[in-house]
């Protein structure tokens, strides 16, 4: 069984579902867990946000936020999560 099979077998087993945002991944994750069969019982929805202004406007992550800490952190990368449209439904990852 793949990380991914892994991934929604919990999350079905578990009643969960998952939302995520990707940046410099450029939507693998989310290519990965959709080539599995069934995987839209689990996974809502993928964003692609690559560009910063997108993360701004898509995502909310703070202009400030990007600002001090750049696009590739820690700290914008858990922004992508709380911005997600679907988190209140969803695992963040």
């Amino acid at each position: 069984m793949t990380t991914e099979e892994k991934i929604l077998t919990l999350l079905r087993t578990q009643r969960r579902t998952l939302s995520l945002a990707e940046s410099c991944t450029g939507g693998l994750l989310a290519s990965r867990l959709t080539d599995i069969k069934g995987s839209s019982e689990s996974f809502l929805l993928g964003i692609i946000a690559y560009n910063n202004s997108a993360k701004q406007e898509v995502l909310n992550v703070p202009a400030g936020l990007l600002k001090k800490h750049g696009a590739v952190s820690e700290e914008v990368a858990f922004g992508h999560g709380h911005g997600n449209l679907f988190a209140d439904r969803s695992v963040l990852l």
